[in-house]
């Protein structure tokens, strides 16, 4: 957000990216049950939004009725997103850092499972290595070879 309780660009950007990512029936509404997966994946102990705070969102952002039920509109989700900022603007941050975005309102790459694994290896030879006293072993672990 920008000094004067504005989005940003990239806020508006990122808030977008979320509202598709969680309507997963595509409906351009974001229904109870997908307002609650965001809930869980926002929230570092996976809570779900309480009933009375489904009824405040209801109650106080854009929320209509769609062919396939009722949900949260892009407006809403908007007004939802507006209303935590201003309120709690670190909040917002940590959600959006929960779900995947950096401090530019990037979204970080997602770690591919064989670089991870490759990365796990490498830290067990080293703590091995450490473990084992091989202090030459464990800082020519650290050295790239001559070419």
């Amino acid at each position: 957000m920008d000094d004067v309780c504005e989005c940003t660009p990239a806020f508006k950007r990122a808030l977008v990216e979320l509202f598709a990512r969680f309507d997963v029936d595509g409906d351009k509404l974001l229904s109870e049950a997908e307002l609650k997966a965001f809930s869980r994946a926002a929230n570092e102990d996976e809570r779900e939004f309480a009933e009375e705070e489904m009824m405040e969102i209801k109650d106080f952002f854009d929320w209509k009725e769609g062919p396939a039920g009722a949900g949260l509109t892009l407006r809403g989700w908007m007004q939802m997103y507006m209303t935590q900022t201003q309120a709690r603007e670190e909040e917002t941050w940590e959600d959006l850092h929960r779900l995947g975005y950096n401090g530019r309102l990037e979204l970080r790459p997602a770690p591919s499972t064989k670089a991870e694994g490759e990365l796990r290896a490498k830290l067990e030879e080293l703590l091995a290595l450490g473990e084992a006293g091989k202090l030459k072993e464990f800082v020519d672990a650290f050295v790239a070879p001559d070419v």
